[in-house]
């Protein structure tokens, strides 16, 4: 009887961990308009999901299409890459992750006054257009020279929300 009893409360507290084991950050949709002119909100999740399942589909309708979220600082980076221009130079990212999934690529030094006051937990509200998905979806707006690319992105605005 006993072992039976200590069975039962083993399971109990089994149950009540798994319960305990979801993510604690409720991901917001962001507000996407996408490159047909339809506003769209969706999270990170779905969107990825989209560049899985279509990759075609992702660059018609989302490839460089507006968009706006309010994310959960989780990090941000310093990245240097080497340019492919045959020059030795290179161009240096800030990259800034969300808890929701999010990464934002701006130029470093071009965003040093927002980027330093920021923490994890803090929430920053992002408007720019998307650049790329793999692993996660890549929201950029400035080429390597800190503005407006060729390819027409606008520059992030980054706004910091109370």
């Amino acid at each position: 009887m006993k072992k039976l009893v200590s069975l039962l409360l083993t399971l109990s507290m089994l149950f009540a961990l798994c319960a305990c084991g979801g993510s604690t950050v409720k991901e917001l949709p962001a507000t996407i308009i996408d490159n047909e002119g339809n506003t769209v909100e969706m999270t990170h999740d779905e969107l990825l999901q989209v560049n899985k399942d279509n990759q075609l589909k992702f660059e018609k309708l989302y490839g460089g299409a507006d968009i706006t979220f309010i994310g959960t600082v989780k990090n941000i980076k310093t990245e240097i890459y080497a340019a492919a221009t045959g020059v030795l130079s290179s161009i240096c990212w800030d990259e800034i992750y969300f808890e929701e999934g999010w990464k934002v690529l701006v130029h470093h030094g071009s965003y040093d006054d927002i980027l330093m006051q920021l923490s994890a937990g803090d929430k920053l509200q992002v408007e720019s257009q998307i650049y790329y998905a793999f692993i996660s979806v890549e929201i950029t707006g400035c080429d390597e020279y800190g503005s407006k690319g060729n390819d027409g992105l606008k520059m992030p605005i980054l706004t910091l929300v109370n």
